[in-house]
């Protein structure tokens, strides 16, 4: 989740993080790319870079990637939640068990 999917199509540059429902975003952006397989629910095939079929920032050689992230026409975004209710979350999630 360190590095950013691009949907070229779409001019969208699109910032993951961890526990903000990266996976369904992930599933979003490979149904956008016509992918027969969107719907899979296999986490281990949708994290992984080499395997869920998307494109990711890395996969562009540098002077192509910067132009990317400077370019006004491709849009970039990223969804953040409240620290606190993250802290909360992680700990109800992992800390009890």
């Amino acid at each position: 989740d360190e590095v950013p999917i691009v949907l070229d199509e779409y001019k969208l540059i699109f910032f993951t993080q961890r526990k903000i429902a990266s996976k369904r975003f992930k599933q979003l952006f490979r149904r956008m790319m016509r992918l027969d397989d969107w719907m899979e629910e296999d986490f281990a095939l949708i994290a992984n870079p080499k395997r869920n079929g998307l494109k990711y920032l890395s996969d562009y050689p540098l002077e192509e990637a910067v132009e990317m992230i400077r370019n006004d026409d491709y849009i970039k975004a990223i969804f953040l939640r409240d620290p606190k209710h993250r802290v909360l979350s992680a700990f109800l999630n992992e800390g009890l068990d």
